[in-house]
């Protein structure tokens, strides 16, 4: 049995936010541009947007 169940005031909550963009530059930009991703801890983003200089 745990020491500190997960129904304490000590537990951490780490929040993760995946989105798949799908090569999206509007996509992108909206969510980094977005005053709610502040809100999360980890931010998974895959297939972003790459311009010709392959740069995201």
């Amino acid at each position: 049995m745990s020491e500190h169940p997960d129904n304490t005031p000590n537990s951490v909550r780490l929040r993760i936010w995946q989105q798949n963009l799908n090569a999206s530059l509007t996509a992108q930009a909206s969510l980094l541009n977005s005053r709610e991703i502040a809100n999360w801890d980890l931010i998974a983003l895959q297939e972003p947007h790459i311009n010709f200089l392959r740069n995201t």
